[in-house]
């Protein structure tokens, strides 16, 4: 999935809310659930010059909503965690949806 169909997603969801927090943990799960539930629709340029920018194939957009989804659960764990003072376990789940590169605990 390219960075620019991805933003473009996002900037979708945004356009369509009435609300979101400054907190970029609170938004994360919303924003998995909109790409899950989106990833079949098309996705307009907005700049008008490619028209619909979702060209992946239906296996691509099969394997993005299974992560999608999988994140998006995901995220609702380390929230979950975080809200019960569980700190370490809730930074190793933000860990399994970025990978290796993103910070540990301490």
């Amino acid at each position: 999935m390219s960075s620019y169909l991805i933003e473009n997603m996002i900037l979708n969801r945004y356009e369509n809310t009435t609300s979101a927090t400054q907190f970029v943990d609170i938004e994360l799960p919303n924003c998995f659930l909109y790409i899950r539930d989106n990833i079949y629709n098309s996705v307009q340029d907005p700049k008008g010059i490619q028209g619909n920018i979702n060209i992946l194939t239906l296996d691509e957009k099969s394997k993005i909503w299974d992560r999608a989804n999988l994140d998006y659960n995901r995220s609702l764990e380390a929230r979950n965690l975080e809200e019960q003072g569980k700190h370490k376990e809730s930074i190793n789940k933000w860990r399994d949806i970025f990978g290796s590169e993103f910070p540990t605990y301490g």
